[in-house]
């Protein structure tokens, strides 16, 4: 695995136990932050999408 693999994974595990966290005690989608909440995830989709595409033209 390359090195920058491991930092986007390290960064995507640390925002997904925060927002674990959050949603253990609120309903994300009823305070003004949902929005945001829902926009990082899909900026998270896109980054692994964009590391899978990476590695697989790198292995070719």
């Amino acid at each position: 695995m390359k090195i920058k693999t491991k930092i986007y994974a390290f960064i995507l595990f640390l925002i997904l136990c925060e927002s674990f966290y959050f949603m253990r005690d609120i309903n994300i989608f009823e305070v003004w932050w949902g929005m945001p909440y829902i926009l990082s995830i899909i900026f998270l989709l896109g980054i692994i999408l964009w590391n899978l595409i990476d590695t697989i033209s790198y292995n070719d």
